[in-house]
């Protein structure tokens, strides 16, 4: 019998919360031309994307650098 994980809307936000903390505290993840322009791709994809609209605005502030 095959088990489905059950995840609400809580859990994806905490999820993408702790995941940029984890990237903004390690600078060699966001540091440079380049992975800093990777890091606002990944934002911009989250941000079209993500099913909170909470961490959807939180991406976009970052993408447009109002956050």
């Amino acid at each position: 019998m095959q088990s489905h994980a059950q995840w609400t809307l809580a859990d994806v936000e905490l999820a993408t919360v702790e995941l940029f903390d984890q990237i903004t505290s390690s600078p060699p993840l966001h540091v440079g031309p380049t992975k800093c322009g990777a890091l606002l791709a990944l934002a911009k994809c989250w941000a079209a994307a993500h099913p909170s609209d909470s961490c959807k605005q939180g991406e976009q502030r970052l993408v447009c650098g109002t956050g």
